[in-house]
């Protein structure tokens, strides 16, 4: 289970991908909060809130935080 979880240095694509992730976050935030349709809104903040958890899982990947400490 040791390999699932070793860390690596970073490269160039990841930090390409997180600003890409937070500025798709921040837009969705955006969008969700000028929506006037409910349907709309609702669209924006599950986007939002998936860009969020990604965001967060892909970070963990990278941090060097030991399995049992999460």
């Amino acid at each position: 289970m040791t390999s699932y979880f070793r860390t690596d240095r970073v490269h160039a694509f990841f930090i390409v991908s997180v600003v890409i992730v937070t500025r798709l976050l921040t837009a969705s935030v955006y969008m969700a909060a000028t929506s006037a349709d409910p349907a709309a809104m609702t669209g924006w903040s599950l986007m939002a809130a998936f860009a969020f958890l990604g965001l967060i899982e892909h970070l963990f990947l990278v941090l060097p935080v030991r399995d049992a400490a999460l």
